[in-house]
């Protein structure tokens, strides 16, 4: 019997220390991450960011016009981060608190809704 609660002890405290690995983390500063859009081709593929980072999407001269959507999760305060800004990221639930689902996929559009290629942003525990 005390064999058996040392073992769920054991396995509590594994289990534990696990869970608190994968949240977010403190390991590097914040970092300003700038994504270039060319030819509806994004610089990075995915975006490798921590919550804190920041995220600004740059498109070259006009035309065409680009737009960004996040189609169902988002990492940033809104499912359309506006363009020329910097946008700070900050999770979600799931990533936040277990470190998983955290790949976020976009959508860049051009000229008023035609689709690009399917970028995402990465959030990692840094």
């Amino acid at each position: 019997m005390r064999a058996l609660k040392l073992f769920s002890l054991c396995l509590t405290g594994a289990a534990l220390a696990a869970i608190s690995s994968c949240g977010p983390s403190a390991k590097r500063a914040p970092l300003d991450r700038t994504v270039t859009v060319t030819n509806c081709k994004p610089d990075q593929d995915p975006v490798e960011v921590i919550v804190n980072d920041t995220v600004q999407w740059n498109f070259g001269p006009s035309p065409p016009t680009y737009a960004i959507h996040f189609t169902s999760r988002t990492p940033f305060s809104t499912n359309d981060p506006p363009i020329g800004q910097k946008n700070k990221v900050e999770g979600d639930f799931w990533c936040n608190n277990f470190g998983v689902g955290c790949y976020y996929e976009y959508v860049i559009t051009k000229d008023g809704g035609k689709p690009c290629a399917d970028p995402g942003v990465h959030v990692g525990s840094g």
